[in-house]
């Protein structure tokens, strides 16, 4: 399975010019998470993220 995914995100098979990771992942389509996200963190009161390599 990683296999294929692999595959699809470094030949870029969804044909997202944005996203490699599909239309799903575009700017348009996380626009309201992008804005809501920190609001939902401060709510849940959530710290660190062991598991994210972006924090």
């Amino acid at each position: 399975m990683k296999e294929l995914f692999t595959n699809i995100c470094k030949k870029n098979r969804w044909r997202n010019s944005e996203s490699v990771s599909g239309t799903g992942s575009s700017l348009a389509q996380t626009k309201t998470l992008i804005q809501e996200l920190p609001s939902i963190i401060k709510q849940l009161q959530i710290k660190k993220n062991d598991r994210c390599t972006l924090w």
